[in-house]
């Protein structure tokens, strides 16, 4: 997400080409904030909860629901569909899959989530109260529980183990 530039004597402006109204509603989003597993099934034709994300995906378009990456997202999803282990035959190069997130972006009703110093400062504190007693392994689920909750945004995933961060409002997708 690009950020407005300010000139004095001007009307805010948005420097890039994304539209105001995007970055405003960064700053109060709405919709819901996909795991990496989610967008790894949408992106992945092969992959075992394929149809089910798929589903999910058209049924929540329909409604206008936006989507939202963050970047522990973004990168999630590139890694795993670069990676041969997960993939199999089906397995992108790094800027492949650096494309199929850019195409992902390029849908109307996804938007990226900014990380703000304010933002990060009250992600950081629900962090710390999330994942207390958490294996290290599931760092990454912590720090999702964190965004989401301090955004409002609900957390889509095909991961039961969330229900242990007593999420406010999260949809566990049936595999």
């Amino acid at each position: 997400m690009k950020y407005p530039a300010y000139k004095a004597s001007s009307p805010l402006q948005v420097n890039d080409g994304d539209t105001l109204n995007d970055w405003l509603m960064s700053r109060a989003p709405k919709g819901d904030l996909l795991d990496i597993n989610v967008w790894v099934a949408l992106a992945h034709t092969e992959h075992d909860h394929h149809k089910q994300a798929l589903a999910y995906w058209q049924a929540e378009q329909a409604k206008g629901t936006l989507m939202w990456f963050c970047r522990a997202t973004m990168l999630g999803m590139i890694r795993l569909l670069s990676q041969k282990a997960v993939m199999g035959p089906s397995v992108l190069s790094l800027k492949e899959a650096h494309v199929a997130y850019l195409n992902f972006l390029d849908t109307p009703l996804v938007k990226w989530l900014p990380e703000t110093t304010d933002t990060a400062k009250l992600t950081n504190a629900a962090l710390i109260s999330l994942s207390h007693d958490v294996p290290a392994r599931m760092s990454t689920d912590a720090y999702l529980a964190a965004v989401a909750e301090t955004t409002a945004l609900r957390l889509v995933t095909f991961d039961a183990d969330f229900k242990r961060f007593d999420l406010q409002n999260w949809l566990l997708l049936a595999p």
